[in-house]
């Protein structure tokens, strides 16, 4: 088990660990998955955002 450093203050805390307890913050550790399903939900939003887009800038009049 690893330890990482708390992004608040500075304390090492497991990489397992949900929150630091030395200040409680909530652990910023990326090894839970977490940021590959954020990064698919921000494309598919930015990829129908943008055809959106494209679909007014060709319907509306001019």
């Amino acid at each position: 088990m690893a330890k990482v450093p708390c992004l608040y203050c500075a304390a090492e805390i497991p990489d397992d660990s949900a929150t630091c307890p030395a200040c409680g913050a909530p652990s910023h550790d990326r090894n839970r998955g977490n940021a590959s399903g954020n990064i698919r939900k921000f494309i598919i939003f930015f990829v129908l955002l943008v055809l959106v887009s494209i679909f007014f800038m060709l319907w509306l009049p001019r």
